[in-house]
């Protein structure tokens, strides 16, 4: 079985890399069949930057929308990010969930 982790990114903060980088150690720690989406909702482009160290490894997609489903009001992974989905499961996440 693999999980889909939809990772909810918006506004830049210096702490988005530190969470990609725990959340994969604790996946690989876990030794889980995963796919690990980085799903730009329409928002800061910089953030890209932050996280290319991340976007080469294996079973990490890095996507930014030129829509915003979240409407500046929610995330918008849960819609925006489902066509990328290869999971049988799916855990979406915000941005600022692991604070």
């Amino acid at each position: 079985m693999k999980i889909s982790i939809i990772h909810n990114l918006y506004r830049l903060n210096p702490y988005v890399s530190e969470s990609v980088r725990l959340n994969l150690k604790a996946l690989r720690d876990a030794n889980i069949d995963y796919q690990y989406i980085l799903f730009n909702d329409n928002g800061d482009i910089d953030i890209e930057e932050d996280i290319k160290e991340f976007v080469n490894f294996t079973n990490v997609e890095y996507i930014y929308s030129d829509i915003n489903y979240g409407k500046k009001m929610c995330t918008g992974g849960w819609v925006g990010a489902l066509k990328y989905v290869k999971g049988d499961i799916i855990h979406n996440i915000g941005q600022d969930d692991f604070m």
